[in-house]
């Protein structure tokens, strides 16, 4: 079992005791959860540990979160994901073109994709795609 210390700082912020339950239960082995109940408490925990935090993931109705700017300048090198019920798609790609966050999933959401993107992050791992001139490919 991985020490709390090693792993990946999480900042949860959610609405419903049901959604905090369910995430809990998925991730409680694999991050430190720093679980977020309002605003004011997920601010004051960004300003606290703002650099060490991997993740913040908003798990609200609302897609105007106040969250999302506060995290580009408090911990602007976080993972910033968007947990949503029902939203449309220009709504989605309204808030990725906006830099507001790096991810959407819809809920219910693959535990393993989200677990897999915050480590990646967390390690510093980002996409880059592999650009090769015509020279290079063989025929």
């Amino acid at each position: 079992m991985n020490s709390k210390n090693n792993l990946p700082l999480v900042l949860y912020r959610y609405d419903q005791q049901a959604s905090c339950d369910e995430f809990v239960g998925s991730f409680q082995d694999d991050f430190e959860l720093l679980l977020c109940v309002t605003d004011d408490d997920a601010e004051a925990q960004l300003k606290k540990k703002g650099s060490h935090i991997s993740a913040v993931v908003v798990d609200q109705d609302s897609v105007c979160s106040s969250l999302f700017e506060l995290t580009k300048e408090l911990s602007p090198l976080s993972l910033r994901i968007f947990l949503h019920h029902d939203i449309g798609l220009d709504a989605v790609m309204s808030l990725l073109e906006q830099g507001a966050v790096s991810k959407c999933f819809a809920i219910p959401y693959d535990s393993n994709v989200i677990r897999s993107e915050i480590y990646a992050s967390h390690i510093g791992v980002s996409f880059k795609p592999q650009i090769t001139s015509p020279e290079e490919v063989e025929v």
